[in-house]
C-alpha cells in the first residue's frame, strides 16, 4: 500500500475490506479517510458500515458516564489502548475530568499499563551510544519504545532531541518535491550523471519515487527529458529480425541487447522466435557426431596434443558436456591409442562411501578415529552426509560415545603408557582424551599428574 494513490472509492473499498470481520484500524486509510471525507464516520457512512451512536457532546459528559462508558467499551472487546482514535469524544471527556485517560481507566477498575520514562540525562546518553556506534538515529536502530517516548517527553520530539545533541545531519532527511527538484539540478549542474543516481545517491532516487511517484516523473517535474522506452510487440520482433543481416542473426545479443531481452520474454528462445518469422536458425546443434567430427578434423591440423579441445576451450567445454569428458570424447573419437588423456580424478557418490565404510568395519577395524586413520574416506564422507556420524548412521551402525569418567581416562593414560603409545596432546589419536582430561581435570598436564605420569613423558625425544 506504499505510494498508494487515494481516492474516494479507493478507500471506501479498502474500509469494507479491512472491516468486514468487524471494527479495526489502518493508520494509513484512517487519515485518507480524513483527507477526503472530513472524518472517519462520514467514510464509514459513504461505505455503508455501521460506525455506532455518535460521541455525546462536551456539556453531556460526566465522571460516571466516563466510567459507564469506558466499561462498556471494554465489554465490547474494544481496544481502550485505540480509544483516542476510534471515540476522541471519550477519551478527551476522560482527561478532562479526571487529569489522565490513565485516571480515568483506573476509576473504572481498568487500569493501563504505567508508561516508563528513562532519565533525561540516560536518554541522551543512550542516544550518544547509538552516533559512536555509527547506527542510524531511527527507531529501527534501537527498537526501544522508551527511548522514544522519553524524547518525546523531555525535548518534544526525537528530532528536537538529535538537535539538542548537535546531530541534525545525522537524522534521515525529510524530502519535499522542492527538495528533490533542487537536488536533481545541483547533481546536473556538477556534472554527475543523472541515470546513474540509483547507484550513487540511492536517497535522492527514493525521495523521486515517493514524492513523484516514479523516478522519471520525477526528471519531467525538473525539466528533464527522458527516452521514451522502446516497446517490443511480437510483429515489431518478427519484422526487426528480417531485417538483420546474417552475421547479425548469428549473435542477436551482441547485435540488440534489448531485442534480445525482448525475445526472451515473449518467445522464451531465440530459436523460437526466428522460426516464427521464418528464419533459418543459425545456432549450431553440436551432436556427439559433429563433436567426433570436430574433434579429427583438429587432429588432422597437428594442434597442441597435450591440451583439451586442442587448444579449443569452447570445443573442450562441448564435449565434456555431450561425453561426460575430453578424456571420454577422444575415446568415443577412436584416438585413445594416439593422444595421451590424463583422465579426471574419481568422484565419489553416496552409494561408495557407504560401501567403502562397510567394508572398512568387516576388516575389524574401528570406525573412530577416522579423522587421522582414512583421512580420503572422511573427508568424502564429511562432504556428502554433512558429518561423518551421519554417514555411520546411514551405514547403518550405530555411533557410541564413549562414557568418559575421571578412573577411566587415568586407567587410559596408564593403558597407553604401557603400550608404548605418544602421550603428546597435539597428537591426533589423543584429541578425545585430551578434551575429556580438560573437562575432568582441569587440563592435560592435571591428568597425567593425576595418572602418576611424569612430565618429562608427554616431550619429544631428541633425534
Amino acid at each position: 500500500m506504499r505510494n498508494r494513490k487515494w481516492n474516494k472509492d479507493l478507500i471506501i473499498a479498502e474500509l469494507k475490506r479491512i472491516r468486514k470481520d468487524g471494527p479495526k484500524t489502518d493508520a494509513r486509510i484512517d487519515s485518507a479517510a480524513k483527507e477526503y471525507f472530513g472524518s472517519i464516520r462520514k467514510a464509514l457512512l459513504a461505505a455503508g458500515i455501521p460506525c455506532g451512536s455518535p460521541s455525546r457532546p462536551p456539556g453531556a459528559w460526566t465522571k460516571e458516564a466516563v466510567i459507564q462508558a469506558i466499561v462498556k467499551r471494554h465489554q465490547e472487546g474494544r481496544n481502550l489502548e485505540l480509544t483516542h482514535r476510534e471515540d476522541p469524544g471519550l477519551y478527551g471527556a476522560g482527561k478532562r475530568f479526571f487529569g489522565r485517560w490513565l485516571s480515568a481507566r483506573e476509576a473504572a477498575g481498568l487500569p493501563g499499563k504505567k508508561r516508563e520514562y528513562y532519565s533525561r540525562d540516560e536518554a541522551l546518553l543512550r542516544i550518544v551510544d547509538l552516533y559512536e556506534k555509527e547506527l542510524p538515529l531511527v527507531f529501527n536502530s534501537h527498537q526501544d519504545e522508551k527511548l522514544t517516548r522519553s524524547a518525546n517527553r523531555y525535548f518534544g520530539s526525537w528530532n528536537q532531541a538529535i538537535e539538542y545533541l548537535g546531530l541534525r545531519d545525522e537524522v534521515r532527511r525529510r524530502w519535499t518535491k522542492q527538495d528533490v527538484i533542487d537536488s536533481i539540478h545541483h547533481r546536473r549542474a556538477s556534472g554527475q550523471q543523472i541515470y546513474s543516481t540509483y547507484l550513487e545517491d540511492k536517497r535522492l532516487m527514493s525521495a523521486g519515487i515517493s514524492q513523484f511517484g516514479s523516478w522519471p516523473n520525477a526528471l519531467l517535474a525538473a525539466g528533464i527529458k527522458t527516452k521514451k522506452r522502446e516497446r517490443w510487440t511480437e510483429a515489431r520482433i518478427l519484422g526487426r529480425l528480417k531485417r538483420m543481416e546474417p552475421t547479425e542473426l548469428k549473435n542477436v545479443t551482441r547485435a540488440v541487447g534489448n531485442l534480445a531481452q525482448a525475445i526472451r520474454r515473449r518467445y522464451g528462445t531465440i530459436e523460437k522466435a526466428m522460426r516464427a518469422a521464418g528464419i533459418e536458425s543459425y545456432r549450431v546443434l553440436w551432436t556427439k557426431a559433429r563433436l567426433i567430427e570436430e574433434i579429427l578434423l583438429l587432429y588432422s591440423k597437428k594442434g597442441p596434443m597435450n591440451v583439451e579441445g586442442f587448444g579449443d576451450s569452447l570445443l573442450a567445454a562441448r564435449a565434456s558436456k555431450r561425453f561426460g569428458s575430453w578424456a571420454e570424447a577422444i575415446e568415443a573419437a577412436g584416438l585413445s591409442d594416439r593422444i595421451q588423456v590424463t583422465k579426471p580424478f574419481h568422484r565419489w557418490t553416496k552409494e561408495e562411501v557407504l560401501r567403502a565404510i562397510r567394508e572398512w568395519h568387516a576388516a575389524g577395524k574401528e570406525l573412530s578415529g577416522m579423522d587421522w586413520k582414512n583421512r580420503v574416506l572422511y573427508t568424502i564422507a564429511r562432504r556428502h552426509f554433512g558429518g561423518w556420524r551421519k554417514a555411520v548412521e546411514a551405514a547403518g551402525f550405530q555411533c557410541k560415545r564413549r562414557a568418559w569418567s575421571r578412573n577411566v581416562i587415568i586407567e587410559e593414560i596408564r593403558t597407553r603408557v604401557q603400550q608404548g603409545q605418544t602421550l603428546r596432546c597435539s597428537d591426533p589419536s589423543n584429541v578425545n582424551l585430551v578434551a575429556a582430561s580438560s573437562r575432568y581435570f582441569g587440563s592435560w598436564t592435571a591428568a597425567l599428574k593425576e595418572a602418576g605420569v611424569p612430565a618429562n613423558r608427554t616431550k619429544r625425544k631428541p633425534r
